[in-house]
């Protein structure tokens, strides 16, 4: 199986929070582990670092406004580059859902 780390966008609006709260319930119990929900941290979340994982949340220091939207995802997958292990990079929002099998399977056709 390939090594596919996952990177959702979501947003503090609804039907974002309902969606994220319903994705991670899912995704922990089909067993997927490198997942990560990256969003605007508060300095406290931070910890005086430009990204910081909490559980599967990757908070950033970047605004949450949909022009900030472009430099957050840069910043969190430049830490993924440096604090996990993967060949393939999936970016998604909580509007969808996916199979990480399924796309493991359509990497590797």
């Amino acid at each position: 199986m390939v090594k596919i780390s996952t990177l959702i966008l979501p947003s503090n609006t609804y039907p974002s929070i309902r969606n994220s709260k319903i994705q991670k319930k899912i995704f922990s119990k089909n067993g997927i582990k490198n997942i990560h929900w990256y969003k605007q941290g508060t300095t406290e979340q931070l910890q005086n670092k430009d990204a910081n994982q909490i559980g599967n949340n990757l908070f950033i220091n970047a605004s949450d406004d949909s022009l900030g939207m472009g430099h957050k995802t840069i910043k969190a997958m430049e830490w993924l580059l440096i604090n996990s292990d993967f060949e393939f990079l999936f970016r998604t929002n909580t509007s969808s859902y996916f199979s990480e099998d399924r796309l493991s399977k359509f990497i590797s056709e």
